[in-house]
């Protein structure tokens, strides 16, 4: 019978990430990696603040999903030690507000669903997780996403991966159903 149960969900793909082949995935300004599914494509970045973006298959009977990362120099972050930043970030997770600006123009309609710190690359990270109905060629759709950031002497790395739906219920079940490569995704940044 636990065959059976193990064939039905590899069959259904209810496979965890971690079973499927990973691609990896290098920033073109270099600085970090990301793995992910080998079937998510990497994509030219559409905004000029982003190093790399990866996009799940066009059609996925998911929904579709992406991950964007970015690297920016912070000068004022070349004066700390990597221990000082780690401290800062192991202690409090960021603000509610930090949070919202972090996301941009998504920010002030954003819902901040929660804030934490986490480990990412050996690295304390502030991470968090949001919901936004967002504008999108006239009309608007909704958006479940998870935030990482990691801060170093040589700047802040971000990663947004973000699920999307006709409305924010849909953009939680998208988000669900990719969870796995997302989290695989989140916890693959590694720096060069």
């Amino acid at each position: 019978m636990r065959r059976r149960a193990i064939l039905l969900a590899v069959l259904l793909g209810a496979v965890p990430a971690a079973a499927q082949e990973l691609a990896m995935h290098r920033a073109p300004g270099g600085g970090f990696t990301l793995r992910a599914p080998a079937d998510w494509q990497a994509v030219p970045a559409q905004a000029g603040h982003v190093d790399l973006v990866l996009r799940t298959p066009q059609g996925h009977p998911h929904g579709p999903a992406d991950c964007s990362a970015a690297h920016r120099a912070e000068p004022a972050l070349r004066a700390l030690t990597q221990q000082q930043l780690d401290a800062a970030a192991a202690t409090t997770p960021m603000t509610e507000a930090e949070a919202r600006e972090s996301l941009g123009s998504d920010g002030p309609q954003a819902i901040i669903l929660d804030r934490r710190i986490m480990r990412i690359g050996g690295l304390p990270a502030q991470a968090f997780g949001y919901e936004v109905m967002t504008p999108v060629d006239g009309g608007r759709i909704g958006a479940r996403g998870e935030v990482v950031m990691v801060h170093r002497p040589q700047g802040v790395t971000a990663l947004n991966c973000t699920a999307l739906g006709r409305d924010l219920a849909g953009a939680r079940r998208t988000f669900a159903a990719w969870r796995p490569a997302i989290e695989g995704i989140l916890g693959s940044l590694a720096f060069d």
